[in-house]
């Protein structure tokens, strides 16, 4: 999402495709388990139409290359409408810099997030720290995610049954069977079809003083671990299209000529899941409808791709690990994090300094979709662990 106090959405105007598509289809390995696949070509230039200044401008053109480490190649996805501000009755002030954070206290060194190249499970041991966690108890999201973008709150409900049945990353059980939903409708526009949860202000409408977001959890030179469970209703259908339900971006407000896509999110196309990074598709794995499905994502925040990496794990089978063929990405070292190009006006970064994250999560789809009924996203069972 674009720094620009200017209202607008960012819609796709034209694509260009370089190269040949790779789908890759599921296939199982010798245990009946689903495996995910991190090939694939292809090469997209989007056109960027902003409404308030009506003019056209391009995005950047991504071409596959070495996703990481291992063999992964990158897939460059369509980049979804991007917006430059909320509406004005949801815009932060503007007079205050927030605060820095305070710094963490030391790292456990018996964690493994403070241990180079370790690898993590489906829970983590009491040496590291749980900095916040929401198994959808509450039925109010905002204590934890701060916003609601949706187009009426409605939207987003808790619902009392039925919820990830997966242990907490603290190794605990949930104590109770709730999870969120998100659900669009077609014409909602909420600087485009979406219903997501996560505050992306870095000074919240009415917080006295001026502060980060609730989400605001990924600054530069950490190294966190984020685990939440997502399902696709069943009667959500699944679609070739891109569908976005959880980012890890820039929050605002910042000024950034370059105009960068989300830095890390997921997202479900056909019946895969894919990690993108900056609108490349680095790496899939198989999706099911009507299916819990555990993600933890292994991340070291920064622009210096030497530094910044991501590896993802999924419980592709539900079977409680991640130790199955294809339910682990490779590292891929790359930029997690953008950098402020333009200093002044409501940004609080100098120019080179890293722009922090924040997690949303929710759905956010191709208007294309057919919606007249909903079409919904789940979510439950969110952590976010640093050593």
């Amino acid at each position: 999402m674009s720094a620009s106090r200017n209202k607008g959405i960012r819609s796709v105007a034209a694509l260009v495709t370089c190269g040949a598509l790779l789908i890759v289809l599921p296939a199982a390995d010798s245990s009946g388990a689903p495996t995910a696949s991190a090939s694939g070509k292809h090469c997209v230039r989007a056109k960027a139409k902003t409404k308030a200044k009506k003019s056209a401008r391009k995005s950047r053109i991504r071409c596959p290359g070495s996703g990481g480490t291992g063999s992964t190649t990158t897939t460059t996805t369509t980049p979804p409408p991007t917006t430059t501000t909320p509406p004005t009755t949801t815009t932060p002030p503007t007079t205050t810099t927030p605060p820095p954070p305070p710094p963490d206290p030391t790292p456990d060194p018996a964690c493994p997030l403070s241990q180079a190249g370790s690898t993590i499970g489906m829970t983590v041991p009491a040496s590291c720290t749980v900095v916040a966690s929401d198994t959808a108890s509450n039925p109010d999201p905002l204590p934890f995610w701060g916003r609601v973008d949706c187009q009426t709150s409605s939207r987003e409900q808790q619902q009392t049954a039925g919820g990830d049945s997966h242990l907490t990353a603290a190794g605990t059980s949930q104590g109770n069977a709730a999870f969120r939903r998100s659900t669009v409708f077609d014409g909602d526009d909420v600087w485009g079809e979406r219903c997501e949860l996560g505050n992306n202000w870095s000074q919240p409408t009415g917080a006295t003083p001026a502060g980060p977001g609730p989400t605001m959890f990924y600054r530069e030179g950490e190294r966190r671990l984020t685990y939440a469970s997502l399902r696709l209703p069943s009667t959500t259908s699944m679609g070739s299209s891109w569908r976005t339900v959880l980012q890890m971006k820039q929050i605002q407000p910042y000024n950034d000529s370059a105009a960068p896509g989300p830095i890390i999110e997921l997202q479900l196309r056909g019946n895969q899941w894919m990690l993108i990074n900056d609108w490349n598709g680095v790496w899939t794995a198989p999706a099911q409808t009507n299916t819990w499905t555990r993600f933890a994502f292994d991340v070291t925040y920064s622009p210096n791709p030497s530094i910044g990496s991501i590896k993802m794990y999924a419980d592709l089978n539900g079977d409680g690990d991640f130790g199955d063929a294809s339910e682990q990405s490779p590292t891929i070292h790359t930029e997690t994090m953008v950098t402020e190009h333009t200093a002044g006006g409501t940004s609080p970064y100098s120019v080179g300094q890293a722009i922090p994250d924040h997690l949303r999560t929710g759905i956010y789809e191709d208007p294309a979709y057919s919606c007249p009924a909903g079409c919904s996203m789940d979510v439950d069972n969110v952590q976010i662990v640093r050593p």
